[in-house]
């Protein structure tokens, strides 16, 4: 893999490595979103280094997209790491109390991880809990629907004609036909309490938006209705539900909202080259819920009367 940026012409374009979608120049939502605190905290995203490591939990959502989106790459990408800890003991055949801390341990970890340069070396339980939660998805007859016919790992560039900025997305899935773009989230909390935390958490609506706009910009076409945003969501843990639905309306309008503000103001700092972090505050003060407010509770024990 190469560092150099690549210079994309507009389009979609299907079995682009991740690695070259990454060096595209162009604008993703998942680094616009550092706009949301400051140009200073974007241009900080835009300058960091790769990620030495991915966190487990991205990695097992990368997991759940290839067992879905890509089966066959499956085990060329990924390889279980075997537990090593059953049964290590020391050199005179005495039992670690805790074999993971134990240097030997960590010397096979290290050892396999070597042998294995070129794949994502994932627990045994990571793996196991893919295959649960593909057997799951497997039950729920929507999520399958959305996942059906569609093209995988679809990557478009665009230019926002609101900003000039020019964009890219990749998206899980697209059907054409059926006028849908199918993303996979992966979560530990898929009710309607828990996926929609999430969906603020990580921006989702900012990202049904960018997507659907892309590709409106893309294939332009009166005559048929809109593309849909769906998404199939699969919890992370037991007992591993699947649910699927559209993004509804309103928040898409609230993620589209959000980030034309943001590549405006990326747009803007490129221009003077200026990137402003946050504003001074009016004065510094605790947070609303710490400032006690209104009159004091009280309560009386015995005739005699207690402030709270």
């Amino acid at each position: 893999m190469t560092d150099a940026r690549i210079d994309i012409e507009p389009g979609q374009y299907l079995d682009v490595e991740f690695e070259d979608y990454c060096n595209w120049d162009a604008m993703n939502q998942s680094t616009l979103k550092d706009a949301a605190e400051s140009m200073a905290h974007l241009r900080a995203a835009l300058d960091a280094p790769p990620r030495a490591e991915t966190p487990a939990h991205l990695t097992f959502g990368s997991l759940v997209h290839a067992g879905i989106l890509e089966p066959l790459t499956l085990l060329e990408r990924y390889v279980v790491m075997p537990d090593f800890a059953d049964g290590l003991c020391r050199d005179d055949g005495t039992p670690f109390k805790s074999p993971r801390a134990s240097n030997a341990y960590k010397d096979l970890v290290a050892d396999f991880c070597e042998q294995h340069p070129d794949q994502t070396v994932v627990s045994a339980e990571a793996y196991e809990n893919m295959r649960s939660a593909l057997q799951s998805l497997a039950t729920n007859d929507l999520a399958k629907r959305y996942l059906s016919g569609c093209l995988s790992e679809v990557s478009i560039c665009w230019i926002d004609a609101d900003s000039g900025v020019k964009c890219k997305a990749r998206l899980d899935g697209l059907n054409q036909h059926d006028r849908r773009i199918t993303d996979v989230k992966t979560a530990a909390d898929v009710s309607d309490r828990g996926f929609s935390m999430s969906i603020v958490k990580w921006g989702y609506d900012v990202q049904s938006a960018f997507y659907l706009d892309g590709l409106a910009t893309l294939l332009p076409d009166k005559h048929l209705p809109p593309y849909k945003f769906c998404i199939v969501a699969l919890e992370s843990v037991s007992p591993f539900c699947t649910r699927a639905s559209k993004m509804n309306a309103a928040s898409i309008a609230a993620g589209r909202a959000k980030y034309k503000a943001w590549l405006a103001a990326y747009a803007e700092a490129m221009r003077t080259g200026t990137w402003p972090g946050y504003p001074n505050p009016t004065e510094w003060s605790a947070p609303d819920w710490a400032l006690a407010t209104g009159e004091p509770e009280t309560m009386t024990i015995g005739g005699q009367t207690y402030t709270l």
